[in-house]
């Protein structure tokens, strides 16, 4: 058996089964089971989200206050159409200046015009030399280019007045509007959200660690919430691997171009299968072990003296999830909320809605603007995390709590 299977095997606590089954005594151990290594399939489940192929964020091109705003998200829109009104003064100032300004160089140019025709009257009857009318030519073509730059000028001062009013770039639905009347906005702000409905596509994220073992051009397979997107196809043949790593993550994107999906909405969540090249070994669970709580599994895992966790390879605690105890998994994703400490031999990744009361101890972490950790963290080194134990009180077995109706951690591998 290799090093890291027997590493896994553990004794698997069936509290919340069995408990609830056998009827056993709030002091009664709990039953439990012995399970070990086993070849797991060839996939690699990666969530992702369905976009748009045609999704834009519409920003405020000048700076003030919005006066009116004519849309809801979930609207449909067409092209052209008003979707937001601002009162934007200092656009309308530089436009009326830019407007004076062009009209001053107009003034200008017609003088010069003008002069330049009388002195080539006077060079013809030799009354102007030969350098006094080159001086006029070069005084014409200047003033030319000052009025062609005021023309222009003018021109980009209209264009920024005529973003008071937001527009609809194309037929399609509204996905967000984030402003209210009153609120004041600046260039380059995002106000409204608009796609088309047309071609889709699948964004997935995989960890750097796993891109080599993805099988290319095997096909993949989406799985979507039951009952949702009934006309998206259960396999594709085609899907690409970007080749960038994010900075922040570490992760690589998967993307799977779609044609027009009927009831699907951008932003629906989809399981992405991708095939690997070879299969994975894993700990074999039995299904009578596993806790359903709504969209998410749990198990529970005994280790020496009485000692409670929970374990697997990808951990991911869904935005429903509020798991009470020790998660230890090769990586960790923080949707929703843990009390615990957390272990991970690769990454953890704490997502914006993320809360967690505890310990992490991993060789890299990530954390988005707007989660929550109330704990210490320790970065080790891959190869010195199986030493690695959090500092906490270890639970007798025998009064191991028994599990909440509340959702706990989803199994992605």
């Amino acid at each position: 058996m290799p090093k890291h299977a027997q590493s896994i095997r553990r004794a698997l606590l069936v509290a919340a089964l069995s408990i609830a089954t056998a009827g056993a005594g709030a002091g009664a151990p709990p039953a439990t089971m012995i399970v070990g290594a086993a070849t797991a399939g060839a996939d690699l489940e990666a969530p992702g989200q369905l976009r748009a192929v045609r999704q834009a964020e519409l920003a405020a091109q000048a700076t003030g206050q919005v006066t009116a705003v004519l849309v809801r998200s979930g609207e449909a829109v067409r092209r052209g159409q008003v979707l937001l009104r601002i009162d934007a003064p200092g656009a309308r100032a530089a436009a009326e200046a830019g407007e004076a300004q062009a009209a001053a160089a107009a003034v200008q140019l017609a003088s010069a015009r003008a002069d330049f025709a009388r002195s080539q009257r006077l060079h013809e009857q030799q009354y102007l030399s030969d350098a006094a009318l080159e001086r006029a030519q070069a005084q014409l073509r200047s003033v030319e280019a000052q009025a062609t730059a005021s023309l222009s000028q003018a021109r980009a001062a209209r264009a920024a007045a005529g973003w008071e009013e937001l527009r609809a770039p194309y037929n399609g639905h509204v996905t967000s509007v984030v402003v209210a009347v009153g609120d004041l906005v600046g260039p380059g702000q995002p106000l409204v959200g608009v796609y088309a409905p047309g071609a889709m596509r699948v964004l997935a994220d995989i960890p750097e660690t796993a891109a080599g073992e993805l099988a290319l051009g095997r096909p993949a397979r989406l799985s979507f919430l039951p009952g949702s997107c009934t006309g998206a196809p259960a396999q594709v043949a085609q899907w690409t691997l970007v080749p960038a790593i994010d900075a922040r993550s570490q992760a690589m994107q998967v993307r799977v171009e779609l044609p027009e999906l009927s009831g699907c909405p951008p932003g629906s969540l989809v399981q992405l299968i991708l095939p690997l090249r070879a299969a994975r070994v894993s700990l074999a669970v039995p299904r009578s072990a596993v806790v359903r709580r709504g969209e998410l599994d749990a198990v529970y895992v005994v280790e020496g003296e009485g000692r409670v966790s929970l374990r697997n390879f990808h951990l991911t605690i869904g935005p429903n999830g509020d798991v009470q105890g020790e998660v230890s998994a090769k990586q960790v994703t923080v949707v929703g909320k843990i009390v615990g400490n957390i272990v991970a031999s690769e990454r953890i990744e704490v997502r914006e809605t993320g809360r967690i009361q505890g310990d992490l101890i991993a060789p890299r972490l990530t954390v988005a603007e707007g989660a929550v950790i109330n704990g210490a963290i320790t970065m080790k080194e891959a190869g010195s995390l199986g030493q690695v134990r959090p500092a906490e009180k270890k639970p007798d077995i025998a009064h191991a709590p028994t599990p909440s109706p509340a959702p706990a951690v989803q199994k992605v591998n």
